[in-house]
């Protein structure tokens, strides 16, 4: 979720859902363990850095809103926030990582001049590559694809989620698609129409040392009414024929709807945090510039069936993450150990 209000920021992204994408790799592991297989994992709501409740709080003038939109995505500095989010998965070397948020974006200048493009995802890999840690897109799913017509330009965010695969990791059967259960939209953009906003899953399936188990990464809703609903979804797509480690940003705290039906009963998942210490506070910062902007929530988790949670831990919550006077996001990453017995 952007900085600001928290349920306004999904509404625009609903504006235009297009295409979906996911890809993925191909493997398979060798050999019967001797023991239980040690499984890193970690997820990050990235921030693709739009205020897109600003379409709400000032309707009038889209255009100049679309402009204000952009310009404020710039003024995170997500190449920056994108290279520090890379520095910390290169510290942690996890297998897989979940990002939320990670969107594509594109502008296409009215006065003819260059295009830009700020790929979060692209960002992460390449710095993850500059530092000898390299990692590979095992699927990505868009939520939606928009086209946003501003005043001096036509912009594009692609909101998606991902799936990174530390590089010569076995994954196969790339899967993603968005939720049946969605937030109405109340907003009309140019050319009309009103949709509802969707939120996004992917998935891959993993080998690693003579076993398989499947990962997924999400972002569920912030009306919890509607979450509940995405979670259920969740525990479908998540299947029972494989051990099943999910991670996102849930917005939904330990009480909520969405956790409780996650965490309870036939869905049988745990929250890794329980091997973790302290409150595990992830969400949300209120600026990227404020040096003591806290947090007040766990919504971003690490969930698993049929593994062992041995330790969990947070990324970016350090002072020193504060790199450059700016955080590299409004939430917190979260990093977790798991044995697969």
């Amino acid at each position: 979720m952007p900085i600001g209000s928290r349920t306004g920021a999904a509404l625009l992204l609903a504006a235009a859902v297009a295409g979906t994408a996911c890809g993925g790799g191909d493997g398979a592991g060798s050999g019967a363990p001797a023991g239980p297989i040690p499984v890193k994992v970690m997820t990050w709501n990235v921030l693709h850095g739009g205020a897109f409740d600003q379409v709400l709080s000032e309707p009038g003038d889209l255009p100049a809103t679309f402009d204000a939109i952009w310009a404020g995505m710039e003024a995170s500095d997500p190449v920056a926030r994108m290279r520090k989010v890379a520095a910390e998965i290169a510290l942690a070397r996890p297998d897989l990582v979940g990002l939320q948020e990670a969107a594509l974006w594109r502008s296409e200048p009215r006065d003819g001049g260059a295009p830009v493009e700020y790929d979060l995802v692209g960002l992460v890999l390449a710095e993850l590559r500059a530092r000898g840690a390299p990692y590979e897109v095992a699927a990505i799913q868009s939520s939606v694809d928009s086209a946003l017509p501003g005043g001096r330009a036509t912009y594009r965010i692609a909101d998606r989620v991902a799936v990174l695969a530390r590089a010569g990791l076995a994954v196969s059967n790339p899967r993603g698609g968005l939720y049946a259960t969605r937030l109405p939209l109340p907003v009309k953009l140019p050319g009309g129409g009103a949709f509802g906003a969707p939120r996004a899953w992917t998935s891959a399936d993993v080998a690693l040392d003579g076993r398989r188990f499947r990962f997924l990464s999400t972002h569920l809703e912030t009306v919890e009414a509607v979450s509940a609903g995405q979670a259920a979804e969740l525990v479908d797509l998540a299947g029972a024929e494989l051990p099943v480690v999910v991670v996102g940003d849930m917005n939904s705290a330990p009480g909520d709807a969405a956790y409780e039906l996650l965490v309870s009963g036939a869905a049988g998942f745990r929250d890794a945090w329980e091997a973790g210490e302290g409150a595990g506070l992830t969400c949300c910062r209120d600026s990227l510039t404020d040096p003591a902007a806290g947090v007040t929530r766990r919504v971003d988790l690490v969930l698993q069936r049929r593994f062992t949670a041995r330790s969990a831990a947070l990324a970016g919550a350090e002072a020193a993450s504060f790199e450059g006077s700016r955080w590299p996001s409004d939430h917190i990453g979260v990093v977790a150990e798991l044995e697969l017995p």
